[in-house]
């Protein structure tokens, strides 16, 4: 992610993300189940601040998996919070569920795909997206 995050800086688009510098940024590290169910106190900040993240930003990215491996499913809520705070929103990969399919999401099948969309939005001055939620 901070790969992407630095590709996002070049466009001169600011990432309101904080979660990619937690764990060593690494999202198998995150809490999963056996942690949260132990002691949830704990991990009541992180949720406040991914919430924080998202309305700070002015559009949510969203990778979608679509490779049959399991998440957490905090990118699902994610996703329900940018759609409910009417953000623009952009989907990159496959679609996973009807959500997907609204009609003012844009969809990139890929990251490369992403590049060019945003590079041609950014280059017709029609960006009217500010900061970027990952």
């Amino acid at each position: 992610m901070r790969e992407y995050r630095q590709t996002l800086i070049q466009y001169d688009i600011a990432v309101t993300s904080r979660w990619i510098d937690q764990h060593g940024g690494d999202q198998s590290e995150s809490a999963g189940p056996s942690s949260l169910n132990i002691a949830p106190h704990m991990y009541v900040r992180f949720a406040a601040a991914d919430v924080q993240d998202i309305m700070d930003a002015d559009t949510l990215i969203f990778f979608s998996q679509g490779d049959g491996r399991e998440s957490k499913g905090g990118r699902h809520t994610k996703l329900g919070i940018a759609i409910g705070l009417g953000k623009s929103i952009v989907i990159i990969g496959p679609r996973e569920n009807v959500f997907h399919c609204i009609p003012t999401i844009t969809h990139c099948y890929s990251w490369f795909e992403f590049e060019r969309w945003l590079a041609k939005e950014r280059t017709e001055d029609v960006w009217p997206y500010g900061q970027k939620e990952q």
